[in-house]
């Protein structure tokens, strides 16, 4: 109860008396990283940074990094059939490689969590393919867990190798998604 109360105030301290426009992209960003923070390392459940979660997104609907993190949020807290809603109109007719990549890459995650595995691989390789290099890390660390997912360990690894040779930031994640392919 004290990390969501933590985590309400924290936002509203940080956001509550902003307008819509007066958030920059930083400070959405930064945000949205004490959130993951939070949550990632298990400081916070899921279920109780949500509201957070939601409240920045309410701020800021048309940025993509709102939508994608609200997205995963609910994906996390157990609520896929809320997220996939979510991110339907940002989707929907949309070519891969036109949908924004915090987008992109949530609804990669929701299709990989309900075990999708073949139809997130084709996309993913469809949007390496067409994508600027800067996403190219987070793919293919998506890309490994499409592959894991099929039993193509070899390739798997692969990927999970060219996500670390130019992951920009803490690896965590992909060393994660590594060590636990190599202990099967």
């Amino acid at each position: 109860m004290k990390a969501k109360i933590f985590l309400i105030v924290t936002a509203f301290a940080v956001v509550g008396c902003q307008s819509v426009s007066d958030m920059s992209i930083s400070e959405l960003q930064s945000n949205l990283d004490v959130l993951d923070e939070k949550v990632l390392s298990g400081q916070t459940a899921p279920e109780a940074a949500l509201s957070s979660y939601e409240m920045l997104y309410k701020r800021n609907k048309t940025r993509p990094e709102a939508l994608g993190a609200y997205a995963d949020a609910l994906r996390r807290a157990s609520k896929p059939a809320e997220a996939a809603e979510l991110l339907k109109p940002a989707i929907k007719g949309h070519k891969i490689t036109e949908i924004p990549d915090p987008v992109f890459m949530a609804y990669s995650r929701l299709i990989l969590d309900q075990s999708y595995y073949k139809e997130a691989e084709k996309r993913l390789m469809a949007r390496l393919t067409g994508s600027a290099q800067s996403s190219a890390p987070q793919l293919n660390n998506l890309i490994g867990v499409a592959l894991a997912g099929q039993n193509r360990r070899a390739e798997a690894e692969q990927a999970f190798r060219r996500a670390l040779e130019s992951w920009d930031g803490r690896p965590g994640v992909v060393e994660k998604n590594l060590a636990r392919l190599q202990s099967k």
